[in-house]
């Protein structure tokens, strides 16, 4: 099933390399979007950090869940596979998609774009107005989520986005509690952590509110 994929070996990391083996034990035995995703996102995992291959697992299987579509897309997003990928897969999937969705989902979607449009400026290739529409849309669509206000203070730096950002998280983990691997590859913590980022760790909120208003953002759990 896998044999073309670069495979995490023991000497990239031992822990990851037996969670891989788990995980294609259990997917010989059932096919399911979460184990899918699950192994996909274990290739993500430092030292590794392998978006091409977890893109690739992906691409292996037909899923048209719309959790599925937005982590592929977010996958696509990241800078390395923009300047070597011409186009993001996933991002063009939901956008083919566009009708079926909820506002909610029609506002993740206009961040993705947002985001990725906004890595095609850091390669030279992209256009900041096309970004910062597709933010503002996101936005209009679901002032709901963090990762559309800091993403639109990164490009306008208008202080009030990044203060709505923090004010838009919903759970702070507490200082030096650790993560399993097994939360960590988990679809529903990448969801709500990188791509909504309306969950994080303790240390990402500290930096994401640094000169805003932290007394007034989300309760720390």
């Amino acid at each position: 099933m896998f044999d073309d994929i670069d495979k995490i070996t023991r000497r990239d990391s031992k822990k990851l390399y037996k969670k891989q083996k788990e995980l294609v034990e259990k997917l010989t035995k059932e096919i399911t979007s979460d184990l899918i995703l699950r192994l996909a996102l274990l290739h993500t995992m430092p030292p590794v950090c392998d978006n091409f291959t977890a893109l690739n697992i992906m691409r292996k299987f037909d899923v048209d869940e719309f959790e599925y579509l937005i982590i592929g897309a977010h996958l696509g997003s990241e800078i390395y596979v923009v300047d070597t990928i011409k186009e993001n897969y996933y991002l063009n999937v939901l956008l083919d998609k566009w009708d079926s969705y909820s506002r909610y989902q029609k506002s993740i979607i206009r961040y993705l774009q947002a985001l990725y449009e906004d890595t095609r400026v850091l390669i030279g290739k992209g256009d900041l107005k096309k970004a910062m529409q597709f933010v503002s849309e996101s936005i209009d669509l679901c002032s709901e989520y963090s990762s559309n206000y800091y993403l639109r203070y990164l490009i306008s730096e208008d202080i009030s986005d990044k203060v709505q950002a923090c004010k838009n998280v919903k759970y702070v983990m507490k200082e030096g509690v650790s993560i399993s691997l097994n939360e960590l590859i988990s679809p529903e913590l990448y969801i709500n952590e990188t791509i909504k980022n309306v969950w994080m760790t303790y240390a990402s909120y500290e930096c994401l509110c640094e000169n805003a208003y932290k007394a007034e953002a989300g309760d720390i759990l």
